[in-house]
């Protein structure tokens, strides 16, 4: 009975820690020549080669470009593809925006995931804001999921910050990150209900 049990948990790790490597390409940037990407040690430019297929699900952008400290509002975007290279679809996007407002400022970002293909239907969207407030560091994390799994798609994101014309004020933007949730592969979810069975038959005795 212990045997079983420890050979159900060592498989559920086993698939719950499959690879869900992606590959990034297509960085386009309005407003910040030098915006870069990396997931793991792999870096995404604009107009560069895309990363391997090693690449992790994780990908942090580094902007250089995205602050405003001027009366009024500053509108920028990016895009970027994406496509499995191993493993299953994706099904939705975990975010997370970090930066600095001052003052007056504050930042509001949209996501949109299209599908690539067939039309490039939206499958995702969402607005992500900042609480306004003096001098303060923020970090707003999120999460779209996708109304259908797909294999391939772009991810476009629109940062727009903006300062109060009465007030002076501060707003600028450090890092976005991505996190790609892949689709629960058959034999994770059928490890998963092994497990569970196992620890359940454990409690009963």
């Amino acid at each position: 009975m212990k045997t079983t049990r420890w050979v159900a948990v060592a498989a559920l790790a086993a698939c719950v820690g499959s690879a869900h490597a992606l590959i990034y390409s297509g960085l386009v940037s309005t407003g910040d020549p030098l915006l870069k990407g990396q997931a793991g040690s792999e870096f995404l430019t604009i107009g560069g080669p895309a990363t391997t297929a090693a690449a992790p699900p994780l990908i942090d952008f580094f902007p250089s470009n995205y602050f405003n400290n001027a009366p009024g509002s500053i509108t920028r975007s990016f895009s970027y593809d994406v496509s499995t290279a191993t493993g299953p679809a994706s099904n939705g996007l975990g975010l997370v925006f970090q930066g600095v407002v001052s003052g007056s400022g504050s930042a509001s970002y949209i996501v949109t995931v299209n599908a690539i293909g067939g039309g490039n239907p939206v499958i995702a969207s969402g607005t992500f804001n900042t609480t306004p407030g003096p001098g303060t560091s923020y970090s707003i994390t999120g999460n779209l999921a996708f109304s259908t799994a797909v294999n391939n798609y772009r991810v476009t994101v629109q940062s727009t910050l903006s300062v109060a014309p009465t007030a002076p004020g501060f707003v600028g933007t450090s890092l976005f990150e991505f996190n790609h949730q892949p689709v629960p592969e058959p034999a994770t979810l059928a490890v998963m209900g092994l497990g569970v069975a196992a620890f359940i038959r454990r409690r009963r005795k």
